[in-house]
């Protein structure tokens, strides 16, 4: 409800993928429109006292706080960087090796499994 009523994703820029007509304004296929979630989210013809903070509401799961379609963590790209150089650090420190006594290590995270790890 938290996320309903106080959305985390505002607007969000999309472009339109086929002609529709909206509140009596024609969108054409290929407009770039900026759809408001926060509206979207309090529409009183989806939710009950729309603008009333309701824990104990039901049926909210349909609400657009992080928008719709796919998602990209906005820091992904800093993480990356920073795991790049942390790694380059430590590649450059004098003597660093793997400990022959032990395996050589498996990757692991996503992807692993399908790479035959």
């Amino acid at each position: 409800e938290t996320l309903r009523h106080t959305t985390v994703v505002h607007w969000r820029a999309r472009r339109a993928t086929a002609d529709i007509e909206l509140g009596g304004v024609t969108i054409r296929a290929g407009d770039r429109v900026h759809p408001v979630n926060a509206a979207a989210n309090r529409d009183p013809a989806r939710y009950r006292d729309a603008d009333t903070f309701d824990v104990n509401r039901s049926g909210y799961l349909g609400h657009l706080a992080f928008n719709v379609g796919p998602r990209h963590c906005a820091g992904a790209w800093l993480a990356r960087m920073e795991a790049y150089e942390s790694v380059l650090g430590l590649l450059s420190l004098p003597g660093l090796r793997l400990d022959p006594a032990e395996s050589a290590p498996a990757p692991s995270g996503c992807g692993a499994a399908s790479m035959g790890y």
